[in-house]
């Protein structure tokens, strides 16, 4: 099998931040956060934060939920922690893969993550939702904003300008020779029927989803930014 190997974001992560503003993302980060209408003193997961825009609102509008943002990259994570604490705000920040989630079983009420799954190689997709599934607990929910597969013309602009910023990153494990993970299963190909529907779209995101146990599926909306076409999903443990 062979190895995967995966992008990175580079060291110089203040570009990320400087991306993100010149494309409009503070208000579609506020418009996830409260999405995931997070409860006071709830648990919360970003997936894939990066240097924690998303998991710092979020611990700003819910001073007393427990936030932690996870992703691979340490430059990024050392980043979300400054910011952390230059903002006298309680968000923690691990490195870590989405395969290999820092949280036990049904421990945490919602998990959050923008423009992470685009990211993830069609093999790893899968086997990253069973492990959200695994941490969320019981009615708790994943909120997921992701770019729009639907409207190609708007989001033509999206890989030429992250490109430009060298914002290409991992999120994923390298798949590695007998750990049973990246193994082909749970592509949305299937087995027979019906042809699975186009990646990257909202009906191959909903489906993937849904083949992961989620429940209450739903696209949400789709917004237009600096990036092209973005969906909102929501899906139920």
């Amino acid at each position: 099998m062979t190895e995967v190997r995966p992008h990175f974001l580079p060291a110089r992560v203040p570009s990320y931040d400087r991306f993100a503003r010149l494309a409009g993302m503070g208000p579609r980060y506020w418009r996830l956060v409260a999405q995931a209408a997070i409860a006071p003193g709830a648990t919360v997961l970003d997936i894939g934060c990066g240097t924690g825009e998303v998991a710092l609102r979020a611990a700003e509008a819910v001073p007393s939920a427990r936030v932690t943002g996870v992703d691979p990259d340490g430059d990024a994570i050392a980043v979300a922690r400054r910011k952390a604490a230059d903002r006298g705000l309680g968000a923690r920040f691990e490195q870590a893969y989405a395969q290999h989630l820092p949280a036990g079983d049904g421990s945490v009420d919602r998990v959050v993550s923008s423009l992470m799954l685009h990211h993830l190689p069609e093999d790893a997709k899968l086997a990253t939702l069973h492990e959200v599934r695994r941490v969320l607990a019981p009615g708790g929910s994943l909120h997921l904003l992701d770019v729009d597969g639907d409207r190609p013309e708007w989001s033509a602009a999206l890989r030429p300008l992250r490109a430009a910023f060298g914002l290409l990153h991992r999120v994923t494990a390298p798949r590695q020779r007998g750990r049973g993970q990246g193994d082909g299963h749970g592509q949305g190909h299937g087995h027979g029927h019906t042809p699975a529907p186009a990646h990257g779209t909202a009906a191959s995101v909903t489906a993937l989803l849904t083949e992961a146990g989620f429940t209450d599926v739903t696209a949400l909306g789709r917004v237009r930014s600096g990036v092209g076409g973005l969906v909102y999903y929501r899906a139920a443990r």
